[in-house]
């Protein structure tokens, strides 16, 4: 759904720091409309899972996060990184780290 009021919501509990760089921070966010857990979003999807599995069943769900990001060249023709030569370039967080001044300027 498409609303002005969306927002993810960070979620401070998950707060853990890169492996591959101790000076960031990963945390995953909730997304919210107008104050309510949006019904659709996979985070509050699984939490609802998760809940429903520990109290009918006495499960345990273990996942994965699976990162999606790379940046373009100007363009728009190539992959902004021209070391990067993986097939799924996409999942290539050392070549998404290459590019860590840009992605830190974007932040700022």
């Amino acid at each position: 759904p498409a609303d002005a009021d969306m927002l993810a919501m960070p979620d401070s509990a998950t707060l853990v720091r890169l492996p591959w760089d101790k000076e960031i921070g990963w945390v995953a966010s909730t997304l919210e409309v107008r104050g309510k857990p949006l019904a659709q979003a996979p985070r509050n999807i699984l939490k609802k899972a998760c809940e429903n599995l520990l109290g009918d069943h006495k499960l345990v769900l273990k996942t994965g996060v699976e990162c999606e990001f790379f940046l373009l060249s100007p363009d728009g023709k190539s992959i902004a990184d021209s070391r990067d030569t993986a097939a799924k370039p996409c999942y290539d967080q050392q070549a998404l780290m290459r590019q860590r001044g840009f992605i830190c300027e974007l932040n700022d």
